[in-house]
């Protein structure tokens, strides 16, 4: 199956996004080209993305999962705050490299990192010394 015009603009969004939006946020943006996109064309499309290996998704335990144009191995921290995601790389490529945990077989390895980002920290700094 190719890129259809659907799919190469959410593509594209992801790809060219700087931070990981929603499924809903992809949407917003594509309306913006395709007026007549469906929701569930989006969803469908962002996940042959992920078949295919071309975005990552995010799952996250408290909100909705976020779509990454990212796809070299890497982490996330989330900010308990604002709930911005960053790209941050940890040295898990050693166990990933070994393929095996003590009779584990890896797959894959996805960690999120929970915190304040550095806009909520000093935000937070401020409130508390204002």
């Amino acid at each position: 199956m190719g890129m259809t015009k659907q799919r190469r603009l959410i593509f594209d969004i992801v790809k060219n996004s700087r931070r990981h939006m929603t499924a809903d946020e992809v949407y917003s943006e594509a309306k913006k080209e395709i007026n007549n996109i469906g929701l569930g064309t989006v969803y469908r499309n962002l996940d042959f993305l992920r078949r295919e290996g071309l975005v990552r998704r995010v799952e996250l335990p408290d909100g909705p999962d976020r779509y990454d144009g990212n796809v070299t191995p890497h982490e996330h921290a989330r900010c308990i705050s604002c709930g911005r995601l960053l790209d941050v790389r940890l040295k898990t490529d050693e166990l990933l490299e070994k393929g095996q945990l003590e009779g584990f077989e890896i797959f894959g390895c996805e960690m999120h990192i929970v915190g304040l980002c550095k806009e909520c920290a000093e935000k937070k700094r401020r409130e508390k010394n204002g």
